[in-house]
């Protein structure tokens, strides 16, 4: 199967104190680019909020990664042209949705960010999205162009349920990517949770279509199966991009992360230089564990506002 033979060349993370990594001496500010619009402004409701505005090195050093063919996610068919995908904090740039999504590479591609963050992402997509090329001569234009939809998502207070209108068709979803969302330890509990519910809603396994969806959703078991190559349901993989930056969040992090998937570290030798831990960042895939253990940790279902739209 393909999700094995890619997790095969992994490194598997068993205790979370080995799988530790040291931040390099620092020789750049960690950030590219910056919205200044949204920087001088305040979101609405007045708090000044400003996350989402400023694009971490990590993402476009993950996009090129991304983007070459003799990476692991592509090669090993892992993620396609047939693919659906759901980044979570992506900021103003939206420059992975741009990346993979707008240039075909998948079939698919959602966006998402806090409300206030929308309009200038939705205006980036816009400009830097090039027009569909015309059919040559001869030919029809290609069908089941790639997809790139953008939705308000505050992951400490939403939920990520098959309700919302923009992912209700019940596509299952193969990836859930996130770059440079951890950076002080009380973001991590809410993150980690977004994560959960992520990966256990928008699954083959809990997808109308899918065969195996009432067995999925009742104890996550087709998950596991398909982590062991027993079972036919695909899980949706958490893809996480991170810069080493303060070894005490990153530890705080994977912990939690731990606790919830299993997590596999990509190994420098299947990274750039660009992007390896010696440059300061690091790449980790996550398979959700069985649901029935997670028990849908500290969820606190109903104290969350429905997903926004």
């Amino acid at each position: 199967m393909p999700l094995n033979s890619f997790l095969s060349l992994l490194h598997e993370v068993h205790d979370t104190y080995e799988g530790s990594l040291t931040p390099p001496p620092r020789l750049h500010t960690g950030h590219t680019g910056q919205s200044p619009t949204l920087l001088s402004s305040s979101r609405s409701g007045g708090s000044g909020e400003t996350t989402g505005a400023v694009l971490w090195k990590v993402t476009p050093l993950f996009a090129t990664y991304l983007s070459h063919p003799g990476n692991p996610f592509f090669s090993h068919g892992v993620l396609s042209s047939r693919s659906t995908v759901l980044e979570l904090g992506c900021g103003v740039a939206g420059v992975l949705g741009l990346t993979l999504g707008s240039s075909g590479r998948v079939r698919g591609y959602f966006l998402s960010d806090q409300e206030y963050v929308l309009k200038l992402l939705r205006r980036n997509l816009e400009e830097n999205t090039p027009p569909p090329a015309a059919p040559r001569k001869g030919r029809a234009r290609a069908e089941g162009s790639a997809m790139v939809r953008t939705l308000a998502l505050d992951w400490e207070k939403d939920r990520i349920t098959r309700e919302h209108p923009v992912l209700k068709e019940g596509v299952p979803f193969d990836a859930v990517i996130a770059c440079d969302c951890i950076y002080n330890e009380a973001l991590v509990e809410g993150f980690v949770e977004a994560l959960e519910e992520a990966c256990l809603e928008l699954s083959a396994a809990s997808s109308p279509s899918s065969p195996g969806a009432a067995r999925g959703r009742e104890g996550g078991s087709a998950l596991s199966k398909e982590a062991g190559g027993e079972g036919k349901t695909k899980p949706t993989l958490a893809i996480i991009a991170q810069e080493l930056r303060s070894p005490e969040v990153f530890e705080t992090w994977l912990v939690r992360f731990h606790k919830s998937f299993h997590t596999y570290r990509i190994p420098d030798s299947l990274l750039t230089p660009e992007i390896n831990s010696a440059s300061g960042y690091c790449i980790h895939v996550g398979i959700l564990r069985d649901s029935g253990q997670i028990g849908m940790l500290g969820r606190g279902g109903d104290q969350k506002r429905p997903l926004c739209t």
